[in-house]
């Protein structure tokens, strides 16, 4: 089993001890509470986006909260940085792309009198391309130094990659997407299976994406009799259990119909003379 699904890029450290090698295909499947419940959705192309998180620390210099003119305040210039970092999705962005940049913590100080030596916040990155993922990091490499400076202030960038590696973004094959759609339109209906746009979370299942043919599927749990309509990560989540019994017939048919359909000329000969 692998391991370090959330955060820990566990694709990687198998496909690094070599298990994929000798694999021709990959298959995954992710529950959605914004697809109706059974329905399979899934697309060609991108389907999650590769991701980064980061942490800035800005540093002033503290002291008391009535005597201003006499620190450098972090908190007034992290407050700039966060508002101008924005404007990397909203300007620098084409409005026909897709990138996020989101603050998710903040931290400074802990008196009501004092000014800290340092602000701290961080959030993370996201993105449809690798190329977009690496344009955004560089640019909030360069802007979170240059903006603070007009504050007087320094900000070192952590991308915490020790903590939580590069997530590249989730790539399906289109060739693949058109089996594992047959596959499921076979056991549901066609009406059951439906293609969905993006989403701009991250998928730990693109680092095998890189190196075999895949399909990365939603399986829709949005039920709202049973209040399974909470997006992921939220604190109500509630699963739609009754279809469940769908995504395990789904990873079986997918891997028992691929090695029907594939198998190399020479062994099916074999079988057909016995």
């Amino acid at each position: 089993f692998q391991p370090f699904e959330e955060g820990g890029a566990g694709a990687d450290v198998v496909l690094r001890t070599g298990a994929l090698d000798d694999v021709e295909a990959a298959f995954g499947m992710h529950v959605m509470p914004v697809v109706p419940t059974g329905v399979v959705a899934t697309r060609a192309g991108a389907i999650m986006a590769g991701a980064l998180s980061f942490h800035i620390t800005v540093r002033g210099r503290g002291g008391h909260a009535a005597l201003p003119h006499l620190n450098v305040d972090p908190i007034v210039a992290a407050s700039a940085l966060i508002a101008a970092l924005q404007t990397l999705v909203s300007r620098e962005t084409s409005p026909l792309g897709s990138g996020v940049v989101s603050v998710t913590l903040l931290r400074a100080g802990d008196a009501y009198n004092v000014i800290p030596d340092t602000a701290e916040f961080g959030g993370t990155v996201r993105a449809l391309t690798h190329e977009h993922l690496m344009y955004l990091q560089r640019r909030i490499n360069e802007m979170a130094p240059a903006l603070v400076v007009a504050y007087n202030c320094q900000a070192d960038v952590d991308w915490r990659l020790d903590e939580q590696p590069l997530y590249p973004p989730t790539i399906n094959d289109a060739e693949t997407v058109q089996f594992t759609k047959g596959v499921a339109a076979g056991l549901f209906g066609g009406a059951s299976v439906v293609d969905t746009e993006p989403v701009m979370a991250g998928e730990d299942f693109a680092f095998y994406c890189l190196k075999v043919p895949c399909t990365f599927a939603f399986l829709g749990i949005r039920n709202e009799t049973l209040g399974s309509v909470h997006n992921l990560h939220n604190p109500k989540f509630t699963l739609d259990e009754s279809v469940l019994y769908r995504g395990a017939a789904l990873h079986t048919a997918w891997a028992l119909e691929y090695l029907r359909t594939h198998q190399p000329a020479a062994a099916t000969r074999g079988k057909d003379e016995l």
